[in-house]
């Protein structure tokens, strides 16, 4: 079994790969729930925020796009 096969057969294959994920509610401890789209997010960019969803405002995602944005992405090398 091969990671390309694994890929092929997820709910999620026709979606294109994952570039930013955000966060949010992380209170000072920035992690990420364990094996939540793994293979799709492989090679995201994940953005960190101690505000929770319900007061996540349009400036607190245009401050996580502009911080994808400045990042410079390597793909895991």
């Amino acid at each position: 079994m091969t990671s390309e096969l694994i890929k092929e057969n997820l709910w999620t294959q026709s979606l294109p790969p994952v570039d930013l994920v955000i966060r949010t509610g992380v209170d000072n401890a920035p992690h990420w729930s364990g094996g939540l789209l793994m293979w799709q997010t492989a090679y995201s960019q994940l953005h960190f925020t101690n505000t929770y969803y319900p007061d996540f405002t349009t400036e607190d995602f245009k401050k996580a796009v502009e911080d994808y944005q400045d990042r410079d992405r390597r793909f895991g090398s």
